[in-house]
């Protein structure tokens, strides 16, 4: 495709199966009906978290302090607690408190099942006791290696205006993960 410069929405569109297409629309409905009208501004969409400069994150979703993960797979609809632990690491990760979590959730696209809890009871019920989630943040800021030094350079490389457009470009949009990212960035200063 790119050899015969045909590197199109529409060529691309049209590789797509039928099917995947009948499925996206199917999923789409459901999202209309079952998601939607639960979420509500502010919209973060791919947030990245204080923590995320030590160690790359970034949830799907978080939606007036819901914090969301989206599963699409046909496993079932049993919650792992792998699903819950993700939840709670991208909360942990949230050191300064910047999105304003109270309550984790999984949509389940396929069952159209949108499950979520209020923070502070699901960290009570699964610690058996009282949790300061401040407290905790700052306990895994530090078993991440993070220094106040980092967290104010990292806030410093990501708050500086960038007149390069890396997403038009698809070379990198800040996620994290491409060579001109904030956590390379941060990483590369000393502590």
């Amino acid at each position: 495709m790119l050899e015969d410069d045909d590197f199109t929405a529409k060529r691309l569109l049209s590789l797509i199966p039928e099917d995947a297409f009948r499925q996206l629309k199917e999923l789409d409905t459901l999202a209309q009906e079952h998601l939607f009208p639960n979420l509500g501004a502010p919209f973060h969409l791919g947030p990245t978290f204080d923590g995320s400069i030590l160690c790359p994150a970034d949830a799907d979703v978080i939606s007036n302090g819901l914090l969301l993960d989206f599963k699409a797979a046909v496993k079932g609809n049993a919650l792992s607690r792998e699903d819950l632990y993700q939840l709670l690491g991208y909360t942990l990760f949230d050191r300064s408190d910047g999105y304003g979590i109270n309550r984790i959730g999984i949509y389940s696209a396929r069952f159209a099942a949108l499950i979520s809890w209020e923070l502070k009871s699901t960290l009570e019920l699964l610690a058996g006791e009282p949790v300061n989630l401040a407290e905790e943040r700052e306990k895994v800021w530090g078993l991440l290696g993070g220094s106040d030094t980092l967290q104010t350079t990292a806030a410093r490389i990501v708050g500086e205006e960038d007149d390069d457009d890396y997403s038009a470009r698809g070379e990198d949009d800040d996620s994290g993960y491409g060579p001109d990212s904030y956590y390379v960035r941060a990483m590369g200063k000393d502590d």
